[in-house]
């Protein structure tokens, strides 16, 4: 007879046993997959996906600047047809597994890259023109004037011509445009068709490996030639402006010699014409300077400051003049017509000022907000700010790379960013306060602008200029910002209105005097000590880094955002340990600059290339006021000394010799480990040495050599032509015997 009490705990034992593994099934089915966790990961940030459209077009405009050589038209075309194909794909499967939703928010970024990369491309195409590539020391010049300004110099303008003829060159070589300084420019208007004697200059390469590259600005710009004329041109004929950028700059001139005639001996005639023109080169550079130095710079750039002002005030004048008539006011939606012409106004003052970017990117941001207005809805949210930063960047892509694109956009962003974390205190504490709290509110509100403002900016005003106003900004903005918003820009407003009558003579002296107490404010405070923050230059890779991580605290939530932390240091480490050249060589030869051990740099001579030495001295983090010249350099460690046939310098026990004549080279090759020779020199020579020579600074153009501080090594050597490669807007400046 079998035990049934053994048979009985078996079969209990089988069945538990069973169960445990029918748990482990339901908890291995229950685990999310990898394509779960991240549509997880990605739905939480659904919100804000939206927001990262500019940032991959900005990608792959980046892309597209980044190469060294031009890809082919059809590489674009395949691109963007393979990528829409891909889009399409995904579109019918987003909503039908977590796969086809992943592969469509992908397949988005993707597209954004390639579009950004092809309409970069296309705009390089449209924006093709001749460049000068050697300059001209006389030539005759005819052409149509297409805008003037003013420069600081007394009587002194700038011109740029189109419709050219100029005298050494072909039809097929002759740019698009020039722009000419004129000494004296006579009774010369624009559209008006001229004739002179001038000398032209191609224009320059970067100063430094990776430095501004003015020969791609001025592409991009349409100049294909610099220069200065000899004497007064002669009209040839007098043609009224054509076309509404001739219109746009007659109006321009009329404007400043209004405001000439009226404050013939105010101090604030120049800045009172950038803000009514656009035009900022007639500014005194020491004003300028203070400006910059008392951390006021953006009282100057035409952008979201001045074009919401102008708008406010036109809104809120028109709104309160309609509600003074009842029979509008009580039977008409007299706010959207305020805001219909304040779209107007803005529209006019964006054009009259130049539309540059910052103000064209205001200006879509000021007629987003307004059509809110119209649908009775608020749309200041940080989709404006990306709605605004893609229509620029696929229209304008080579915008990325300018510093009042950058600056621009971070200080917008990090502003609407604060403020809607911070919103509903601003609100709460606005509705509960009295005139005097309301008063103190927005002035606190400046401070707290201002300091947001200059924190998402700093990155890049220090990559871009190297240097930062530090504790006297504050100050500044508190005083000058209520001057510019109360007095300067609703007298230029009302300016604007009155000048056709004549009767604008007393708004244009308050608005000079508004700007006459933001100019003394700027020197008064630009004279603290440690006024400005001037380190040296970082990499692009660091500014990368740094406007990644700043990204994804912008447009990602919690806890997606800690991924900045990391790319912060990171940054920062890339920052740290950057190394500036330790001898740069300017493309001719006649400048040659080195550091010490302390970091400062030493420049061969402020006579010839003042441009460039500045460039050198800027990157370095010095006052160009105080540069280090050799002929005072006395460190005994790093043995400095010159004759008639040249220089010798011994740095980190490298052996460098500057030949000035053929006669000392053979010296110079058999006891130096780098030979820099100014004329032509037979490869081959210096077997022992590196050999740089006239040809091969005229081929690469300036040379930045690192030297290994630790071990004796081969030095390692960057030029401006390595780092730019072929690209269209690239001079070819090799020698062509």
């Amino acid at each position: 007879m079998p035990d049934i009490t053994i048979t009985q705990d078996k079969s209990i034992k089988e069945i538990a046993a069973q169960e445990a593994h029918l748990q482990d099934k339901v908890d291995i089915a229950s685990k999310p997959s990898i394509c779960e966790r991240i549509y997880n990961l990605v739905t939480m940030q659904k919100r804000s996906l939206v927001l990262w459209l500019p940032v991959f077009i900005a990608l792959g405009i980046g892309a597209y600047f980044s190469i060294h050589f031009e890809p082919p038209v059809s590489f674009s075309i395949v691109g963007v047809v393979a990528s829409f194909f891909l889009l399409s794909c995904f579109y019918t499967t987003r909503e039908r597994s977590y796969q086809g939703f992943i592969g469509w928010i992908i397949s988005i970024a993707i597209f954004s890259f390639v579009l950004g990369f092809a309409s970069a491309q296309l705009r390089v195409y449209i924006s093709a023109s001749p460049m000068l590539e050697r300059d001209i020391r006389v030539t005759h010049v005819s052409g149509v004037v297409h805008s003037i300004e003013n420069l600081d110099q007394e009587g002194a303008r700038r011109v740029i011509l189109n419709t050219l003829d100029i005298e050494d060159l072909s039809p097929d070589q002759t740019p698009k445009s020039i722009r000419i300084k004129f000494r004296d420019l006579g009774d010369v208007h624009v559209g008006d068709y001229i004739d002179f004697t001038a000398g032209l200059n191609a224009p320059s390469a970067p100063a430094i490996p990776g430095g501004f590259d003015f020969q791609r600005y001025a592409f991009f710009k349409g100049i294909g030639a610099f220069g200065f004329s000899y004497g007064r041109p002669e009209i040839l004929k007098r043609h009224q402006p054509q076309g509404i950028e001739q219109h746009l700059g007659n109006i321009r001139q009329k404007i400043k010699a209004r405001i000439e005639r009226v404050l013939p001996q105010s101090n604030g005639v120049s800045i009172l014409s950038t803000l009514m023109t656009g035009e900022r080169s007639a500014i005194n550079k020491d004003d300028m300077e203070a400006i910059r130095r008392s951390g006021l710079a953006h009282l100057l750039a035409i952008s979201g400051l001045h074009v919401g002002m102008i708008t406010a005030f036109i809104f809120f004048g028109v709104r309160l003049a309609l509600a003074c008539i009842a029979p509008l006011a009580l039977n008409y939606p007299i706010k959207r017509y305020a805001a219909l012409i304040s779209m107007v106004g803005a529209c006019a003052y964006v054009l009259i000022v130049g539309a540059a970017v910052p103000a064209i990117r205001a200006l879509i941001m000021t007629f987003i907000v307004l059509f809110g207005v119209l649908l009775d809805r608020m749309p200041i949210s940080m989709r404006l700010v990306a709605i605004s930063a893609s229509i620029i960047l696929l229209f304008m892509p080579e915008v990325l790379l300018s510093a009042s694109f950058q600056m621009s956009f971070s200080a917008v962003a990090g502003l609407v960013v604060f403020y809607e974390m911070s919103r509903n205190l601003w609100v709460r504490a606005y509705r509960e306060a009295g005139f005097f709290r309301r008063v103190m509110i927005y002035f606190l509100g400046i401070c707290v602008t201002t300091l947001v403002a200059s924190i998402a900016t700093a990155p890049f005003v220090l990559f871009h200029f190297q240097q930062l106003a530090l504790h006297n900004s504050l100050l500044s903005n508190l005083i000058a910002v209520p001057v510019m918003s109360i007095a300067v820009m609703p007298s230029c407003v009302i300016a604007f209105l009155l000048m056709p009558l004549h009767l604008d003579a007393f708004f244009l002296q308050i608005a000079a005097h508004g700007i006459e107490i933001i100019l003394y404010i700027a020197h008064d405070l630009s004279a603290w000590d440690h006024a400005v923050w001037t380190p040296p230059s970082y990499p692009l890779s660091a500014l990368v880094l740094m406007v990644v991580a700043v990204m994804a605290v912008y447009l990602l939530t919690w806890p997606a955002r800690l991924v900045s932390a990391p790319l912060i240091l990171l940054a920062f480490a890339v920052m740290i340990t950057h190394r500036s050249p330790d001898v740069l060589i300017s493309s001719t030869g006649k400048t040659i600059a080195f550091s010490d051990e302390d970091g400062r740099l030493w420049v061969s001579s402020r006579r010839s290339e003042r441009f460039t030495s500045d460039q050198w001295i800027k990157a370095a983090g010095q006052d160009i006021k105080d540069p280090g010249l050799w002929s005072g350099y006395t460190n005994k460690d790093n043995l400095l000394s010159c004759g008639e046939l040249g220089c010798h310098l011994g740095l980190y026990d490298y052996q460098i010799a500057v030949s000035d004549h053929p006669s000392g080279l053979k010296e110079d090759c058999s006891r130096a480990d780098i030979v820099i020779a100014r004329y032509p020199m037979r490869k081959g020579r210096c077997t022992n040495a590196v050999s740089i020579d006239k040809y091969d600074l005229k081929d690469e153009g300036v040379y930045a050599i690192y030297l290994d501080q630790a071990h004796k090594r081969d030095p390692v050597i960057k030029t401006v032509a390595q780092s730019r490669g072929q690209r269209p807007w690239v001079i070819d400046t090799r020698y062509k015997p």
